[in-house]
């Protein structure tokens, strides 16, 4: 007889550096489900990461170190993930007959048809490969591409200073798939817009059939909105993020709120569907199914009833919550859906298994 001793569960901790604030996910991957062991957000000074050149270092350290304490969990090491512009990635198609070899092919490719207009010795490559087409008996690989100053400058540099390594460097719209993967039946729709509504810019991803085929950069985010509501109402940025953030915290649609977000929404409904148009031109798909926002843009009010009614489609906050396990206690007095959305992308990378 074998006497087994219970294996203990590997916590994963999925860390978002983003332009105002830090968020700190922490996962524990169980045999077949996982649990929610800590989540927090640090805000940063409106001028700690600008165009996403961090300018106050030790301000950026200190609110990544106060979330890994707060934690309470021996935390070393965290996963991180390149986010919008950091990142290049198109998907290209090699013969099947290479499987085993995508490896060899792509750095190749990527040197003698350089789509990224980089110096390749400057970039660090990487791939996924993403499904065979066996009618064209070809394999569909997602090449990804991002500057080494970038990664060792901001990523390398903020974690050493916190005292952690990195465990797996991802980006953004993969931890965003994983979540709705994890959450919901992807093959169920046939199209699926997946947006994640940041401070500086939204980024979309299209999947068909739960497969990964467009991502894109939206030049539209939160601050869109902050800025429309302190021309309107003249105001200073300070009070338009205040009054914003009121509207989010209460879930009223205010009145005086309603001509700044709907007057940004239209522009953004507008960028999503030159995107869209863009997906479906490439595709034999023929229209788009559900969006699903995410980010805190996906908390304005009235938010998915105004893209919903621009785009034409349904509309929904994705919930990154749905299959996984948690206490309500960790939230305080704070309903989980009001929080959850902030925290998809640390979600979606704490999901990676180290």
């Amino acid at each position: 007889m074998k006497i087994g001793l219970k294996k203990k569960e590997k916590v994963a901790a999925g860390l978002v550096i983003g332009t105002r604030c830090v968020k700190l996910v922490c996962l524990e991957h169980g045999i077949d489900a996982y649990r929610l062991r800590f989540f927090g957000i640090e805000e940063l000074h409106a001028d700690a990461i600008l165009a996403g050149e961090v300018r106050d270092r030790d301000g950026v350290i200190r609110a990544v170190r106060s979330l890994i304490d707060r934690s309470g969990l021996p935390i070393k090491e965290v996963i991180v993930s390149l986010s919008g512009n950091e990142v290049l990635s198109e998907i290209v198609n090699i013969e099947s007959v290479f499987e085993g070899k995508e490896d060899e092919i792509v750095r190749t490719e990527a040197e003698r048809v350089n789509p990224f207009d980089f110096d390749i010795g400057s970039v660090t490559l990487d791939y996924k490969t993403l499904e065979a087409d066996p009618e064209s008996d070809q394999l569909r690989v997602l090449r990804i591409a991002a500057r080494n100053e970038v990664i060792y400058n901001k990523y390398m540099d903020i974690l050493s200073g916190a005292q952690l390594r990195p465990a797996i460097l991802d980006v953004d719209f993969c931890a965003l798939m994983n979540v709705f993967s994890l959450n919901y039946d992807a093959q169920s729709f046939q199209t699926t817009a997946l947006l994640n509504i940041g401070v500086e810019s939204t980024s979309i991803i299209f999947l068909g059939n739960g497969a990964f085929h467009l991502t894109r950069e939206l030049p539209l985010g939160v601050e869109a909105f902050v800025k429309e509501i302190q021309r309107e109402q003249k105001v200073k940025v300070e009070e338009a993020e205040r009054v914003l953030r009121e509207a989010i915290d209460t879930d009223l649609e205010q009145e005086a709120l309603a001509g700044p977000i709907e007057r940004v929404g239209e522009d953004l409904a507008k960028e999503i569907e030159i995107a869209r148009s863009f997906f479906l031109s490439a595709t034999s798909y023929e229209s788009m199914d559900t969006m699903f926002l995410s980010g805190g843009g996906a908390l304005i009010p009235g938010m998915t009833d105004l893209l919903g009614k621009l785009a034409g489609t349904s509309v929904k906050i994705l919930n990154p919550l749905i299959a996984i396990k948690y206490d309500y206690g960790l939230f305080g007095d704070q309903p989980p859906e009001k929080i959850s959305p902030l925290l998809t992308l640390a979600i979606g990378l704490a999901l990676r298994r180290m």
